[in-house]
C-alpha cells in the first residue's frame, strides 16, 4: 500500500491515504532582557505558516512516489526567512496540547502558550496557535495491483506482462491468489486459462464448462467451487481458441481446470 499510515487507533487492516493537507500558523511574539515577563510592545515575532498538499495521489496507479510536497515559510519581523518543502511536519511536536484522531493532528495549546523565559532573559508569548495536517484520499488495494501491474509492464513491455503459457491440470495449475490483507503488503497474483479445438466438426456451436477450485488463502486445501461456463462456435477448418481470466477472490487461491465441451 502506498502514502501515510493513520496517527492514532490504527483501522483492521491498516488504511493508508495519499494526500497530506497543511494549514495554519504557528506565531509567537519576543522580548528581550529590557523587557521581562513579555511587558512592554514586543521587540520581535517569529511566524510559521503551514500550507499546501503533500501528495501520492497523481501517481497512485503507477509508482509509490510521492509528487508534490506542502511548506513552511518561516518569517521573521515581516521578512520572509525561508519556504522550506516539509510533509515531514508533525505539529504535536510543537504543541504541548494535541489533539488527534486517525486522519487529523491539530495543534492549539504551543509551548508559549503563556509567557515563557527561555534564557539571557528572553520571553516569548504565543499570539496565533493554530496548525492542522489532514489526511484524505485512501489508497485502495485495486490501486496497488494497478502498480503491480505498472511495474510489470515496465519491465517486461507493453503486452509481455504475463508469463508464458504451461500445460497443466489439477493443481499444478497456476492459481489466482489474493491475501486477506492485515498489514501494509499482501500478495495478488493473477492467472488465466486458455482451452484450444482442433479437427472438430467445422462451423458447429459447443458449450464449454470448466471446472474452478478454490481454496482458502495459501491452505492448499482446494475442493470444487463452482462451474464457468461459456458457448463458442468452431471455425470453418474446425478450430477454436478460447482464454479467460481465473477467477479472483480476496482470501483465497483458485484455479480452473478439467475443460468439459458438449455440442450445443
Amino acid at each position: 500500500m502506498c502514502g501515510y499510515t493513520e496517527y492514532t487507533a490504527p483501522s483492521t487492516p491498516p488504511a493508508y491515504y495519499l494526500v497530506k493537507t497543511l494549514s495554519g500558523m504557528f506565531r509567537y511574539s519576543q522580548w528581550l532582557s529590557a523587557h521581562p515577563n513579555c511587558s512592554g510592545p514586543a521587540d520581535s515575532y517569529f511566524a510559521y505558516s503551514y500550507a499546501g498538499t503533500c501528495d501520492w495521489s497523481a501517481n497512485m496507479h503507477k509508482e509509490c512516489k510521492q509528487t508534490t510536497y506542502g511548506y513552511e515559510l518561516q518569517d521573521a519581523n515581516g521578512f520572509a526567512l525561508s519556504n522550506v518543502n516539509t510533509c515531514s511536519i508533525n505539529v504535536c511536536g510543537s504543541f504541548v496540547g494535541c489533539a488527534v484522531t486517525q486522519t487529523t493532528r491539530y495543534g492549539a495549546n504551543s509551548i508559549y502558550d503563556f509567557c515563557t523565559t527561555i534564557g539571557g532573559g528572553i520571553s516569548r508569548l504565543t499570539t496565533t496557535q493554530s496548525v492542522m495536517e489532514a489526511l484524505t484520499v485512501a489508497d485502495i488495494e485495486a490501486n496497488a495491483t494497478d502498480r503491480l501491474v505498472y511495474a510489470r509492464t515496465a519491465a517486461f513491455g507493453a503486452g509481455n506482462e504475463w508469463s508464458s503459457w504451461a500445460n497443466s491440470a489439477g493443481a499444478n495449475c497456476a492459481p489466482t491468489r489474493y491475501q486477506a490483507r492485515s498489514a501494509g503488503s499482501f500478495q495478488w497474483q493473477n492467472s488465466q486459462w486458455m482451452v484450444n479445438v482442433s479437427n472438430w466438426a467445422h462451423n458447429s456451436n459447443y458449450a464449454l464448462s470448466l471446472e474452478v477450485w478454490r481454496s482458502n488463502y495459501a491452505a492448499n486445501a482446494y475442493s470444487l467451487y463452482a462451474y464457468a461456463n461459456t458457448n463458442f462456435a468452431t471455425s470453418s477448418l474446425g478450430f477454436a481458441s478460447l482464454s479467460g481470466d481465473t477467477p479472483l477472490t480476496r482470501g483465497y487461491d483458485t484455479y480452473v481446470s478439467n475443460a468439459n465441451v458438449f455440442p450445443n
